[in-house]
């Protein structure tokens, strides 16, 4: 998970011209949100329904703290987020577990009578969580996720492993170090066929999502478990993709898709307003389960900045 910089080619870091316009499938922005534009875009938001624009008012807020602040640790948010409807007993897989900071989140949430299982294709950070995180309640599978069962060359970026995936991507840096691996690859379903539940899957493979949800489809369809992935322009356009394809691909499934704070998106074109404004990891809930799991992860953040500018839009408009 990263902030979107906003630099030319990483897929922008805020809306375009005329707060909440998508800039098409293609990604893509020119700066940060500033305040006057915050104001344009709520007031448009409390005009055509505020509670259907919750998420495009997020991205507003966001940005402009992002602006003001620098970038918040939205890992931490997510945490926040997932730690309002893990329960103890609850099936975890952790899709790019790189070194296991989610995987010890996952393992106290869940107790004695849940189960983890972490994937990571590079040796170095498999070996890490065999030794940190590996227990009677949490395996570690050194292989990565795809479509397919077998194997794959994958770039290793040795000068920032966070980037590594099956492809290259669009950097942070210029001119990474990075060496090609061959590793093991599996399928969501090939690893959930024998369980009876799987209750979340965290996926961040830097722009490697499509693939894995690709091979999970069965999963997706027997177990449905609630997703929550990494999808940002600098990664998913090396693939192919576009910004839609996320969408397209979940909605046909019976998901919706959410922002970090339980905010439910509603249609692609709203999707389309919301995905690589300010960050890059998403919710998506069985249809339905949406409402009853909005509510839970909502609670996690009653104070924050985004609520409270919702009541004190609501307030303004009686």
């Amino acid at each position: 998970m990263r902030e979107v910089s906003g630099s030319a080619g990483t897929g922008g870091g805020g809306l375009a011209e005329g707060a909440g316009c998508p800039q098409g499938e293609e990604g893509g922005g020119d700066g940060l949100v500033h305040a006057a534009r915050v104001a344009k875009l709520a007031d448009r938001a409390t005009t055509d329904g505020l509670l259907m624009d919750e998420a495009l008012l997020n991205v507003a807020k966001w940005s402009e703290i992002t602006r003001q602040s620098g970038c918040p640790n939205y890992e931490e948010i997510l945490r926040v987020a997932y730690s309002h409807f893990l329960l103890r007993g609850d099936v975890v897989f952790d899709v790019g577990a790189h070194c296991g900071d989610h995987t010890r989140s996952f393992i106290d949430l869940v107790g004695r009578s849940g189960r983890v299982i972490c994937f990571e294709p590079l040796p170095r950070f498999a070996d890490l969580l065999r030794k940190s995180c590996a227990s009677s309640i949490c395996s570690v599978l050194e292989c990565a996720v795809s479509d397919k069962v077998g194997t794959s060359t994958f770039i290793d970026v040795e000068s920032c492993p966070g980037e590594s995936g099956l492809r290259e991507r669009i950097y942070n840096q210029p001119n990474p170090i990075k060496k090609t691996i061959s590793v093991l690859t599996t399928t969501i379903d090939a690893e959930a066929e024998n369980l009876t539940r799987l209750d979340y899957i965290k996926i961040d493979i830097e722009g490697g999502e499509i693939g894995a949800l690709l091979g999970g489809l069965k999963t997706l369809g027997r177990l449905r478990p609630v997703l929550s992935i990494e999808y940002g322009f600098s990664s998913y356009s090396k693939y192919g993709h576009k910004a839609g394809t996320l969408y397209d691909l979940l909605s046909a499934n019976g998901y919706v898709l959410a922002d970090l704070f339980g905010c439910l998106i509603g249609d692609r074109q709203k999707w389309l307003n919301v995905v690589d404004r300010v960050y890059w990891d998403y919710f998506a809930v069985p249809r339905e389960k949406a409402a009853g799991w909005s509510a839970k992860v909502k609670r996690g953040f009653p104070g924050s900045p985004i609520r409270r500018l919702i009541r004190a839009l609501a307030s303004r408009r009686k």
